[in-house]
């Protein structure tokens, strides 16, 4: 999910949205969100157990004119291994774009199936020392500032965390 605050012009039609190609100059414009509509775009092509993306986007105003390309943002990507002590390790790229509290750790509970929280940090790895039994992971980030799309409904926002792809620690 890419979602944003829109700054509400009266000219302002629609913003696209972009996501970085294959090279650090390629865009591909992946769709349009009209001005009317909440500020939340859902991007089903990608792999998020395979990698992180960068996303931009751009507003376009009654007449056809497109502002300059926004500040990339970069999602995280959640790696995970094992520790030479043998405790699940975990391993994500910074979240890129807007400031970041922390990173919430979570686990998912082996009787419930749920995910719940084992631990915060403001760095970028983390090491299970009370492992349960499941490699299932997952690390969420806590904004700074919540971000708040135009329009709310129970699944655009406002948003105070975004999750990272589940990964499996390889016991």
């Amino acid at each position: 999910i890419v979602a944003w605050e829109p700054k509400q012009l009266a000219s302002t039609k629609a913003w696209t949205v972009y996501r970085r190609g294959e090279s650090l100059s390629q865009w591909d414009s992946l769709g349009q969100v009209a001005a009317t509509d909440t500020a939340v775009f859902v991007d089903k092509t990608v792999n998020t157990k395979q990698q992180a993306y960068q996303y931009a986007i751009v507003t376009k105003d009654e007449y056809g004119c497109k502002s300059p390309m926004s500040a990339a943002h970069t999602t995280m990507h959640l790696k995970t291994g094992v520790s030479l002590q043998n405790y699940p390790q975990l391993w994500w790229s910074a979240y890129q774009g807007v400031e970041v509290e922390s990173y919430i750790i979570y686990r998912e509970n082996v009787q419930t199936k749920q995910f719940e929280e084992i631990g915060s940090t403001f760095l970028t790895s983390f090491t299970d020392l009370k492992p349960n039994g499941t490699n299932n992971y997952r690390v969420a980030i806590k904004f700074a500032n919540w971000i708040k799309p135009s329009k709310l409904k129970s699944d655009s926002g406002p948003f105070s965390q975004s999750f990272s792809n589940m990964s499996e620690a390889s016991l």
